[in-house]
């Protein structure tokens, strides 16, 4: 049977409305409007109620650390993201995690600890070379050419190569 609600309305299983919280985190990401609310709200709905979603939770807990960042807390930001990423994993769950990597080098890159955002790219590109997931490939090349910019004594051959990649492995995909 379907739970409801008074009324007769049936309600959403509890997963049903995790996933629906996290693309609307997703969204945030891309537009950058409302993330630290929603990814509040994601990670308390999928913990409360002793639910126990931790792909979710992890998930959520690093687009608030990414939010976090933005808000100039990054050292909170980051804490929570580099956690959020120890539980993801432990979750057994890679199908995302080039792409959080990805969010986690740029949150490094924007508290300008360049060194850490390439060590997290070169394990972003170690997973990619590992699994083939290659979809986010193009937006770590990207990154490279972001953070290498930002560093003082940036070699601009390496710069303008890190760009031409990133623009060359999208269009190839």
């Amino acid at each position: 049977a379907s739970p409801s609600r008074p009324g007769g309305c049936v309600r959403k299983p509890p997963a049903c409305a995790c996933i629906s919280a996290a693309s609307s985190s997703r969204a945030r990401d891309i537009s950058g409007v409302g993330g630290l609310e929603q990814a509040e709200a994601l990670e308390l709905l999928c913990t409360e109620q002793r639910l126990h979603y931790p792909y979710w939770v992890a998930m959520a807990a690093i687009f608030r650390g990414a939010d976090l960042v933005a808000r100039k807390r990054a050292e909170e930001g980051l804490g929570r993201m580099v956690q959020a990423l120890r539980d993801y994993q432990a979750s057994g769950a890679g199908t995302l995690l080039t792409y959080w990597l990805a969010l986690l080098a740029q949150a490094f890159a924007d508290a300008e600890r360049g060194p850490d955002a390439f060590s997290t790219l070169a394990e972003a590109d170690e997973w990619v070379r590992r699994t083939d997931q290659c979809w986010v490939q193009a937006e770590l090349h990207r990154l490279r050419g972001q953070v290498l910019l930002r560093a003082s004594a940036a070699d601009h051959d390496d710069v303008e190569a890190a760009f031409h990649e990133a623009i060359a492995v999208a269009r190839a995909q």
